[in-house]
Formats: C-alpha cells, structure tokens, sequence
C-alpha cells in the first residue's frame, strides 16, 4: 500500500472518528475526496452531489417505501 493510499486512509478514519454522527463525517469525506480527483471541467459539467442531510433523508423515505412494500 503506497504512502498516498494510507494518508487517504488514515484521513477518512480520523474524520470519521469527529462529531455526533460518524456517518455524515465519512459520506462528506469521501464525497470531498471525489470531488478531488476529478477536473474543473468535469466538476462543472457532473450533476449535483446530495449533502448527507439530502442523501438520508432520501435514503430513509426509500427504505419506509421498501417497507411498506414488503408488508403483507
């Protein structure tokens, strides 16, 4: 595992590690992560990315649908 690898590594852990809820520090920062490797020119042209806040709320509306769905 190259020296790059491990940064990016110990960097997500450390952020997952802060704040109230682990799971909005690790989605923003492989979100922020991302973001990083691509171009300006892709970052312009590419859709809007979801903030965690979006992305949970969209995520438990689906999961109640799933659940309702699957009731008998």
């Amino acid at each position: 595992m190259g020296r790059l690898q491990l940064g990016i590594i110990l960097t997500i852990l450390a952020l997952a590690g802060c704040g109230n809820d682990p799971f909005r520090s690790f989605y923003e920062g492989i979100k922020n992560r991302n973001e990083s490797f691509k171009k300006p020119e892709e970052r312009a042209a590419s859709p809007h990315t979801p903030s965690y806040d979006e992305y949970k709320k969209e995520r438990d509306r689906l999961l109640k649908q799933n659940d309702t769905d699957e009731a008998p």
